[in-house]
C-alpha cells in the first residue's frame, strides 16, 4: 500500500519541548492512502470513508464493517473500470444528476450526512 505525505515546514513534532531544545525537523504528516489503483486512475481510503458515510442504508443486515468496507471498495474498482472504459463514449449532463440525486433522497431521505 502507498502512501501520501504532506510537509508541512516548522511542525514540530513533540508538543512538550523546553525553550532550550533545538526545534524537531519537520516530520511528514499522513494525508491519506492508496487503496486500490486501477490503470492510472486511484482510489484513496478517504474515497472509500466518503462512500461508506454516503450509502450507510446499503450496508446488508448482520454485515461486518470490515465486510461492507470490502464491498464498498469492490464496488468503488468497478465503477472507476466503467468510468475508464466508457468515459470518451459517454457525457453526463445536468438532468442525469439530478435523476441520480433523486433516486438518493427518496432512498434515504436526505443527502446531508
Amino acid at each position: 500500500m502507498l502512501f501520501l505525505y504532506l510537509l508541512f515546514p516548522g511542525r514540530q513534532t513533540s508538543t512538550a519541548q523546553s525553550f532550550t531544545d533545538k526545534p524537531a525537523a519537520s516530520a511528514p504528516i499522513l494525508i491519506d492512502k492508496i487503496a486500490a489503483v486501477v490503470n492510472d486512475e486511484i482510489i484513496t481510503m478517504m474515497d472509500i470513508d466518503k462512500a461508506i458515510r454516503f450509502y450507510p442504508a446499503f450496508r446488508k443486515t448482520q454485515e461486518s464493517e470490515e465486510t461492507f468496507y470490502a464491498r464498498v471498495l469492490e464496488d468503488l474498482i468497478n465503477y472507476k473500470v466503467v468510468y475508464l472504459e466508457y468515459k470518451d463514449q459517454y457525457t453526463l449532463k445536468e438532468e442525469d444528476y439530478n435523476e441520480v440525486q433523486t433516486a438518493v433522497i427518496e432512498k434515504l431521505g436526505s443527502l446531508e450526512n
